[in-house]
Formats: C-alpha cells, structure tokens, sequence
C-alpha cells in the first residue's frame, strides 16, 4: 500500500467525500474523486470574498473553534487511490515517490534484463514509457465554487518542499487556491508546481533513464497529455 498513488483534498466536506451533487467531469484514469477514507492533515479558518482570500488561520487538531463572522473551516485530508479495474483492481504507482519507482524499476525492467539482457544494446535498443503521470491537480472552475481541491502529493513531500523553498506549502495552503492581492498566491503557486514537476523528473524520468543508460539502451516514450 504505501506505493499507491497519494493525493491532497481541501475541502469544505468533514470527512472528505465529495458531495452528492458534484458536476466534476472527468479527464483521465488519474483524475480522481475523493473518497471521504484519508487522514486529517489540517484545518483551515477560511475568509474569502468573490474568489479573493481575505484572511486564514490554521486550526489546532482536536480544538473546538469558534468562527468570526466571514469564516468557514476547510479541511485537508491525505488520501491514496482506491482499487480500480482498469489497473488489474490495484492501483497507480506513486511516481513522486523514490521507493515506489526503485521497486517499478526490480519487478518490471530488472525482469526485462534477465529474459532479454543479451540483446540490450542490439535487437532492444530502448524501453518505451507510456504516458507516465501523477495524480492529476483540479481546482474548482468557478472562484466561489465549493469543490473539493485535488493536490498530487507523496508522503513527506510537504518536509522536502520546506527545505528547497524555505516555508510550508501546507501552512499556505489557501494562497494555493484564491487569490491574495498581492505577490503570496503568485509565490507559492510557482513554487508548488515547480516542485511536484521537478520531483516527477528527478523521481520517475531521472531514475528510469539512468537505469536505462547503465544497461546500454536508451529510454523513450511520451507524457500524459503530449
């Protein structure tokens, strides 16, 4: 379980499911719907007016709050992908995390080397990756909107992005979605999907074409969405 694909979802939803009357469409095998069974990572004292972020506050697990006027709680849950069919009713791998792609790496190309490593370099020249991805971001289509908030994560990211970045993603997290006026949404929004690019290909593409380059062959294929 801990290599299946891992996700954030802020909501307004105690609990994380998404409500009845969701209109989300999906796009993808990995545009995923809450499913209301993650843990509780933090909650938010949310003020926002026509889309734009008034104030926040972060609150204490376990303490009873009471609210100003103007303020709503937003959770955030971490959650990972449930079982589906179209994956042999298993799951994604996590390519944001190391471990997760270092074991891909033993059961699949290791498996390749042993039934085909005489013809490395001849007859097989490359090993073609389809559409790799990670759990695919969505933000609400309207800025009043109440949907939950999909986020690609892998367990201690939010420590790895604190020390590239110098602050917490996490205790930032509503200048990630509505607008501040100022330069704070500009910021972390740049530095969040700077960070879970990067961490794609230092983890999955870097790790994969150098498995590829030690074995005298080269890596190809195509991202998700080219």
């Amino acid at each position: 379980r801990e290599y299946r694909a891992r996700y954030l979802v802020f909501t307004p939803w105690s609990g994380g499911r998404e409500p009845e009357n969701s209109c989300h469409k999906k796009n993808g095998r990995l545009d995923l719907t809450p499913h209301g069974g993650g843990k509780l990572r933090r909650r938010y004292a949310v003020s926002v007016h026509h889309g734009c972020l008034i104030d926040y506050r972060m609150i204490e697990p376990g303490k009873r709050e009471k609210l100003k006027s103007g303020e709503e709680i937003w959770y955030l849950y971490e959650e990972e992908m449930e079982e589906n069919a179209w994956f042999n009713n298993q799951t994604y791998m996590d390519t944001l995390n190391p471990d997760a792609v270092n074991r891909f790496l033993e059961v699949t190309y290791e498996a390749y080397k042993r039934a085909l490593g005489d013809a490395f370099g001849r007859e097989v020249t490359a090993i073609f990756t389809d559409e790799p991805q990670f759990v695919h971001k969505r933000f609400p289509e309207y800025e009043d909107s109440r949907e939950p908030v999909i986020l690609p994560y892998t367990s201690g990211m939010d420590m790895e992005f604190e020390r590239r970045f110098g602050f917490s993603f996490l205790e930032r997290l509503p200048e990630l979605l509505w607008d501040t006026g100022d330069d704070r949404s500009g910021e972390i929004r740049y530095c969040y999907h700077r960070f879970v690019g990067e961490l794609f290909a230092e983890t999955y593409c870097d790790k994969l074409g150098a498995w590829c380059r030690s074995h005298g062959i080269a890596l190809t294929g195509h991202m998700k969405g080219e």
